[in-house]
């Protein structure tokens, strides 16, 4: 029925002069824009949101998320309980989840999984989302050896208990972030760094990956031993790793894909301005932002920093460039969080007249007679191009810096700001989970993903501090304070504050946008009704 159908709607539609892609898969296939090729589908290596959006098909933690809210929902446990003092988390696995290949997922599979996260020989850079589990830092820091002394306790195969270092309000949240979400020590062990390829992946997602054509395309089935089978909508995914905004969006308009994000900055205006009703724009609880790597003479001495940013005309960039309505930042964590409200930085607007005081000073202070020829990277995206090209031309026309943009393609890009193998750098941060804290703790020395160099003990101290404290009013104190230090050492330099524009076919049906871009295709599903009036219009 389903290929007659295919077959019916093709030719209605062939008569019509209009030939529809999507038409040529089987009906109830998902086709989505995932930006880029991921870097590593490795739950626990993983830093990219593209990865993670793979990740999330693969995989499931303890605990999931409501696809419109985000509220933390129950996942590969089916309930938890807390105790009193909100120091111990009991988690009761689901007695029918297994892995795709049929073997059941049990509470050794989590602790495997936590220790594997934890583990300084793993390298992890989001190791740090495993500190909140007693001795956790201490492990994975060297300062304790035996994986025995971690808060993870297996009671009997479907019973978990985690012990933290002290009560967290979000944890629930916290684990349904990608890194602590589970995988099979038989397989890791077995294959190596070979293990998630398609014809070697276990997971215990709703789908599974049976195939992955490098820089072409991801093709993700249903999984049939996932637990809620029956509940899983799409008939098959497909993922292309199509970096070029105009390219997406003109897959989009030829019916290959349906959905699509962000929209290219050539065409949003005209869209907004027409209304167009596939377009949809949320605020996102997400940042954009520079890099800076501290460790390099010209650029470790905070005035140098601080003359960059106040060069940057923040308002020009959302009004003129960016155009959806971003909100500019001065500040680094976005506004959303209930009773979290950014301190008020010392610089808060353009100033050429105190940035060029600055960077004088800074570079006197350094001993460095003129700024070097700097380089500011971004991976391939047109918007991160312009915004590039903008900023480049205001620090030469404010400050006379030679500052040249260039670009690198996703993989290498990451790797570039791992190993702090740049000058300048464009980055975004979409929240982990619902807290100010996600944004802040990053930055802690050596920190997986802090990626610039910089150090401060008093930063430090204030963070781990906040993560200690129970009172909500006092901790988002502290980590106000922590965001002061940082804005004022500018180790990142704050642009502006994201929105999520997407393009959306009507027909498809279940995808929602939500504050952290986050998405489980299991819940998305193509209206078959809503598809023959789409193309019969």
């Amino acid at each position: 029925m389903k290929k007659i159908l295919i077959i019916l709607l093709a030719l209605s539609l062939f008569a019509c002069g209009r030939k529809v892609p999507v038409l040529e898969h089987e009906i109830g296939t998902v086709i989505y824009n995932n930006l880029a090729e991921p870097e590593t589908i490795d739950p626990i290596l993983h830093t990219g949101h593209p990865d993670s959006v793979v990740v999330i098909q693969l995989f499931e933690g303890l605990t999931s998320f409501d696809p419109k809210t985000l509220a933390p929902i129950p996942g590969a446990a089916e309930r938890w309980e807390v105790s009193q003092d909100g120091f111990v988390y009991t988690f009761y696995l689901r007695k029918d989840g297994k892995w795709s290949d049929g073997k059941p997922v049990t509470a050794k599979d989590f602790q495997y999984s936590f220790t594997r996260l934890l583990d300084p020989k793993t390298a992890a850079q989001y190791a740090y989302q495993g500190y909140y589990i007693k001795n956790g830092e201490k492990y994975n820091k060297g300062a304790v050896n035996d994986p025995s002394q971690l808060g993870i306790e297996v009671i009997d195969d479907y019973t978990l208990r985690l012990t933290l270092e002290s009560p967290t309000p979000y944890f629930p949240s916290l684990l349904y972030h990608t890194s602590l979400y589970p995988v099979r020590q038989d397989i890791v062990e077995k294959f190596g760094t070979n293990w998630t390829r398609a014809e070697n992946i276990v997971g215990n997602g709703p789908f599974i990956l049976k195939e992955w054509t490098v820089q072409k395309q991801m093709i993700m089935m249903p999984n049939p031993n996932y637990w809620d089978y029956i509940n899983v909508k799409p008939k098959k995914l497909i993922f292309y790793p199509i970096e070029n905004m105009l390219t997406g969006y003109k897959m989009y308009q030829a019916d290959q894909i349906m959905v699509t994000d962000p929209v290219p900055l050539s065409v949003i205006d005209k869209l907004i301005e027409k209304k167009d009703p596939e377009l949809t724009i949320i605020p996102e609880y997400s940042s954009y932002f520079y890099r800076v790597n501290t460790t390099l003479p010209a650029l470790k001495n905070k005035k140098i920093r601080q003359a960059l940013s106040l060069a940057i005309d923040r308002d020009k960039i959302v009004k003129k460039i960016m155009k959806a309505g971003q909100i500019a930042a001065w500040t680094f964590v976005p506004p959303g969080k209930e009773k979290y409200v950014s301190p008020e930085p010392a610089f808060a607007k353009v100033d050429i007249p105190l940035a060029k005081k600055l960077l004088a000073e800074g570079l006197a202070e350094e001993g460095i007679k003129e700024f070097p020829e700097t380089k500011l990277l971004y991976n391939t995206l047109e918007s991160h191009k312009q915004l590039a090209l903008a900023v480049t031309d205001m620090w030469r026309e404010n400050l006379g810096l030679n500052i040249v943009p260039y670009n690198q393609e996703w993989k290498v890009y990451l790797k570039s700001q791992q190993n702090l193998d740049y000058q300048v750098s464009r980055s975004g941060w979409v929240a982990d989970y619902l807290d100010p804290n996600t944004f802040l703790d990053m930055f802690i020395t050596n920190g997986g993903n802090n990626m610039t160099g910089w150090s401060n003990p008093q930063y430090d101290g204030l963070i781990k501090a906040s993560a200690k404290e129970q009172d909500t009013e006092k901790r988002f104190k502290l980590l106000q304070e922590a965001e002061a230090v940082l804005l004022d050492e500018q180790p990142v330099i704050p642009l502006y504050f994201y929105v999520y524009d997407f393009l959306k076919k009507p027909y498809l049906k279940g995808f929602y946008g939500n504050a952290m871009k986050l998405h489980n295709f299991k819940y998305t599903y193509v209206d078959e009704e809503e598809m023959k009036k789409y193309y019969n219009r």
